[in-house]
């Protein structure tokens, strides 16, 4: 009897003890969560795709789970990977690819939830738009800053240093630095934006930086599309290229293409949209392709060359015919 009062009284505590939990340590829960989803999509897709892309190194070569030290900053030259070694998936039955010619009379808007993510999926579109003269904007919904939550100031800095890599590879790509769109909202937690002002765990911010489209902007769901639907009645795009929320199981890319979904139906005119995907569930390769300036320009993001697996998977996408559904 007295045992069972004891377990009574412990549930009751531990009861009151979460619902009277204050509103931080709920909200670090909830960003907690969405962090763990994240660091999923890597270990779920990410390293299976490597083994998928090389021949599988021998045992003591295995790449450890242990949380990754970042390189060196700077640009180191891709991974060789002979073409005798990539293995082709087998063809699923898929939604029809979109085939994406770009004329001198579009207007190409290129929306990345990160920096690096438009030269993985649309570094075709950025050339041709370029070689046939049609006007060009590439959007970045975050500057890719979720570095360390313990550390503000590398996190701001890991964000520039990755700006810098998009705004380098731009270049490379002939796109003029002021056609780049930065807008600066929080990376790693898209999914968390609400009514309510949030804070960014990692840089400490709350509000868009100076160097953005809008600055001192609050981190809020409203303002997000707020911002995203100024720049699309501004630009007039015929074209607009971004995440597919159906394909793309990263939480910051699925949520980016939902809320872009939900903006275009908004739209007096509605534009040509390109759905593409970074993080799919299988990834795959295109028999006999390699794009070898692509694979230079990913060679510029080396911040994400965290280990061996990351760099593969990166690389991976040069293996692969760019496609949109």
């Amino acid at each position: 009897m007295n045992r069972g009062l004891t377990l009574i009284a412990a549930f009751i505590l531990l009861s009151s003890t979460v619902l009277a939990a204050p509103w931080w340590e709920i909200y670090e829960r909830s960003v907690n969560s969405v962090e763990e989803s994240n660091r999923n999509f890597y270990r779920a897709v990410a390293k299976p795709a490597r083994t998928k892309v090389v021949t599988p190194k021998k045992a003591e070569d295995s790449v450890s789970e242990e949380k990754p030290e970042f390189v060196e900053w700077g640009v180191q030259p891709p991974l060789e990977i002979p073409a005798e070694e990539i293995v082709i998936d087998a063809p699923e039955p898929v939604e029809e690819i979109v085939e994406t010619p770009v004329t001198d009379q579009d207007h190409i808007l290129v929306i990345a939830p990160h920096p690096d993510d438009e030269i993985l999926c649309c570094t075709s579109v950025i050339r041709e738009a370029v070689e046939n003269g049609a006007p060009l904007k590439i959007v970045y919904l975050t500057d890719g800053d979720a570095y360390s939550n313990e550390d503000p100031v590398a996190s701001q800095a890991y964000g520039e240093r990755r700006r810098n890599e998009s705004i380098t590879a731009a270049q490379k790509l002939g796109v003029a630095t002021e056609d780049l769109i930065w807008l600066g909202f929080p990376d790693g937690i898209l999914p968390n934006l609400r009514s309510d002002v949030i804070i960014s765990p990692y840089t400490f911010q709350k509000t868009t930086g100076l160097h953005t489209y809008w600055p001192d902007l609050a981190y809020t769901r409203d303002n997000l599309e707020r911002v995203l639907l100024d720049i699309f009645n501004t630009y007039s795009a015929s074209a607009i290229y971004y995440p597919d929320a159906k394909r793309d199981r990263h939480a910051d890319h699925n949520i980016s293409g939902k809320i872009i979904d939900g903006l275009i139906r908004q739209l007096e005119i509605e534009p040509a949209t390109y759905k593409y995907a970074v993080h799919q569930k299988k990834f795959k390769k295109t028999e006999g392709f390699f794009d070898a300036a692509k694979a230079e320009l990913i060679a510029l993001f080396r911040s994400q060359f965290h280990d061996d697996w990351h760099r593969d998977f990166m690389e991976g996408f040069a293996y692969q015919r760019e496609d949109f559904r």
